[in-house]
């Protein structure tokens, strides 16, 4: 599940723990609300009582995916995390919640 503009995290604790993704890439333009969303993640993810029962993998990354030069295939491509990956990520589900209209502040 790749998670554009994922902010703080806020949805990671409920909407995406139940989904239980195979795997989460939360991609954000504040290195601050990533920080933020990785520790959501740590705490309600990781650290969570009942740990394997919605433990999924979880990489973060800073960038401007408003940017018109900046494809998601390139961030991703140059993503170190995803890089060391021996595997292959395909998404099923790419979600953007309350960012589009940031998009679009300007022409």
């Amino acid at each position: 599940m790749l998670d554009l503009c994922c902010g703080k995290g806020g949805d990671i604790p409920g909407k995406w723990k139940k989904a239980k993704p195979c795997h989460y890439v939360g991609v954000d333009l504040s290195a601050a609300s990533v920080k933020e969303a990785r520790d959501r993640y740590t705490k309600s993810v990781v650290e969570d009582d009942n740990r394997d029962a919605n433990r999924f993998p979880a990489i973060f990354i800073v960038a401007d995916c408003g940017d018109e030069k900046n494809l998601v295939t390139d961030i991703l491509a140059k993503a170190r995390d995803l890089r060391t990956l021996k595997v292959k990520i395909e998404f099923d589900v790419v979600s953007t919640q309350f960012a589009i209209h940031y998009m679009f502040e300007s022409e």
